[in-house]
């Protein structure tokens, strides 16, 4: 079984959204994990948001948040 998670990347002026399938054992902290682990080995990161594909510049990149659907749990 898989567990949808939506991502809010909180930018300098701007908000931007992912949404991620994952297995059903994961859980929003790996997610969190996975995502500032990315970000901060690279300089541009590249997310879907409706439908479309975004690159985002990591030095942007301000806050993240990850909501687990339908279950309300954060990672902080």
């Amino acid at each position: 079984m898989l567990k949808e998670f939506s991502i809010c990347y909180t930018l300098e002026a701007d908000v931007k959204w992912e949404k991620i399938t994952e297995q059903s054992d994961t859980n929003a902290k790996d997610i969190l994990e996975q995502v500032l682990q990315r970000v901060a080995n690279s300089t541009t990161y590249t997310v879907k948001s409706n439908e479309a594909y975004e690159t985002i510049h990591t030095s942007s990149i301000r806050y993240v948040r990850i909501f687990e659907n339908n279950t309300y749990e954060i990672a902080n």
